[in-house]
């Protein structure tokens, strides 16, 4: 099985490793997308450059897998799920 398996309606976000749960719930809390930048100042972790590269990687593994969307270049949310789960 994946680290980080593909959404469905069936699943909750804990099923994701803790670290991804903790992004997925930053999101989740914010008013609207957030650049991977602010992800880190949110989850309390590093600002360094090469640990929020780190961060987008994560932040674009959940958007592969369905967990979140790109709403613009390096802004992440979650998705817009319709009534019964479905993404629109």
């Amino acid at each position: 099985m994946q680290a980080v398996p593909p959404w469905h309606s069936s699943l909750g976000v804990s099923v994701l490793p803790g670290a991804y749960q903790d992004l997925v719930e930053v999101i989740a809390d914010a008013r609207g997308p957030l650049r991977a930048m602010r992800v880190a100042e949110a989850s309390g972790l590093s600002v360094d450059r090469s640990k929020v590269e780190g961060l987008r990687s994560k932040l674009k593994r959940l958007v592969e897998r369905g967990w979140l969307v790109e709403d613009g270049p390096g802004r992440f949310a979650l998705p817009e799920r319709q009534p019964g789960g479905t993404q629109s």
